[in-house]
């Protein structure tokens, strides 16, 4: 699917820079734990999802594998050491609308119905952060933790909208499904000044079969 070929150019791009940034060393910075010093942070940004088909239950069956959609996300976190980070991000999207033809059988004939599906991810995923050197600039991390993902589904039929000699049920049910996953994460915090910056990173969420979720995030945000 094109969206995951983009996700994974994309994370090699990111990875390659961590790796590059490595070496390089700004100036020294006092740690965390010194009076006066930001011991939080907050943001939010962007998110580019790709996700397997059956993350999406039956909301989604193109038959290609893969789903993409966005999502708009708020991050915060807490700093207990200069380098370890305590966080937290909930995510809102994608939104997905489908519609299958379903067969009803009468007179030995099979009618079509429409089944309409509206579906809504939303995650929430805490994580622990662990970021490299100590420098004003560029700070690359990376994040273990658990991706949380609420499914909330609704199917609908009309029955009045079907050409057919005999009646036809209503359909109308609401279903949520949750699964929790653990996640990998990498990525870089790069400051305008000593409290503002922004925050690209790669994330995979992992399940039955190997990564089942994976997602390039730009943000922004400030420590305070």
């Amino acid at each position: 699917m094109e969206i995951a070929a983009v996700a994974r150019r994309t994370a090699i791009g990111v990875i390659g820079v961590l790796v590059l940034s490595a070496p390089v060393r700004g100036q020294t910075s006092p740690p965390a734990s010194t009076p006066g010093q930001p011991r939080w942070d907050a943001g939010g940004g962007f998110s580019l999802l790709s996700m397997r088909d059956e993350d999406v239950g039956d909301a989604v069956d193109d038959g290609n594998g893969w789903e993409g959609g966005y999502q708009l996300r708020l991050d915060v976190g807490r700093y207990w050491t200069p380098h370890l980070r305590l966080g937290i991000y909930a995510a809102s999207g994608p939104r997905f609308r489908t519609a299958a033809l379903a067969y009803v059988d009468a007179n030995g004939r099979s009618f079509p119905t429409l089944i309409i599906t509206n579906a809504r991810l939303v995650t929430l995923a805490p994580g622990v952060t662990y970021q490299f050197r100590d420098n004003q600039f560029l700070h690359p991390y990376v994040t273990g933790g658990v991706q949380i993902g609420l499914l909330r589904m609704h199917r609908q039929r009309y029955p009045d909208a079907v050409r057919a000699p005999v009646p036809v049920a209503r359909i109308d049910e609401r279903q949520n499904t949750v699964h929790a996953r653990p996640l990998a994460a990498a990525g870089f915090k790069a400051y305008f000044n000593r409290r503002v910056f922004v925050r690209p990173e790669v994330l995979a969420g992992f399940g039955p079969g190997g990564i089942r979720q994976f997602t390039l995030h730009l943000g922004a945000g400030a420590d305070f």
